[in-house]
């Protein structure tokens, strides 16, 4: 049997790693996807406080709430293997009979798949709940994102069509856009994970002035760039724009999917050292 890694070993592991999410940290996710419901509520509150008749959230503000409660669940992921680093639930975690790459794998699964799947279909399915129910609440969020891939697929069809009648040598996809968001999320999860590994105590705010102390930095680096790169982008044609604007999707994802390996690197290795 291997002591790196067994697929019956990793099984067996998984198992019991994702019993214990689902006990610990499942439901939180899934409060935090219920959250919409409790904003929408919020919402038609204060229209009936307002003009004395109930205000269903347009998608617009839907939209909004979504977001602030997936930074919700990302910033939550300084909790979810943050207890290996206290000194009553780490020893325990160090004592299963499971290799170091296991417990890793793991744990990347439950980070990047099981959480923001369980959250996104929670809070889509609410939301296309309350749509049914009220029936001044529009589109639901899933419908809305199916329309908008539509256009976002459409459209970029159109800019090839035009991009190839002048002769630019530049094609977009919607992979791209995918690829894109894929990445700054996964790169915003691993992050808060780190953070969770990283520090023993006040996890989620050391979290947040490390996310902040790294932007500075990076706009500091950047700065020292933009005067010219702005200049050079007020000369360029409609072809070089074409270039210039695929290379920059481009060179931010592979910034971001860079930040990824990184990240999940140093992960593995704060797994390993992490002692008691």
């Amino acid at each position: 049997m291997s002591e790196t890694f067994n697929l019956h070993r990793f099984g067996t592991y998984f198992r019991f790693d994702l019993s214990r999410m689902w006990r610990s940290h499942a439901k939180a996710a899934m409060f935090i996807g219920g959250a919409g419901i409790i904003l929408y509520l919020i919402w038609g509150l204060f229209g009936l406080l307002l003009t004395f008749s109930w205000a269903s959230a347009p998608l617009g503000g839907r939209l909004a709430f979504f977001i602030l409660a997936f930074i919700a669940l990302e910033l939550y992921m300084t909790q979810t293997y943050g207890h290996l680093t206290k000194p009553k639930e780490g020893p325990d975690h160090l004592l299963l009979p499971a290799s170091t790459l296991e417990k890793y794998v793991s744990m990347m699964v439950m980070t990047l798949i099981v959480l923001p799947v369980l959250f996104v279909v929670t809070y889509l399915g609410l939301d296309a709940l309350l749509c049914k129910i009220d029936p001044g609440c529009g589109k639901s969020l899933y419908t809305g994102a199916i329309q908008f891939w539509d256009f976002l697929v459409n459209g970029l069809y159109d800019l090839n069509t035009n991009l190839g009648a002048v002769n630019v040598p530049v094609r977009y996809a919607a992979s791209d856009f995918i690829l894109l968001f894929v990445s700054s999320v996964a790169f915003s999860f691993l992050f808060y994970l780190y953070a969770g590994l990283l520090f023993r105590r006040f996890k989620i705010l050391f979290g947040i002035l490390s996310n902040w102390g790294l932007g500075i930095v990076f706009s500091i680096f950047g700065s020292a760039f933009m005067p010219t790169l702005a200049e050079r982008m007020m000369t360029m044609d409609e072809s070089e724009g074409a270039v210039f604007a695929r290379m920059m999707t481009h060179g931010t994802t592979g910034f971001l999917a860079a930040g990824c390996v990184i990240l999940a690197v140093l992960c593995y290795i704060r797994l390993k050292k992490i002692s008691h």
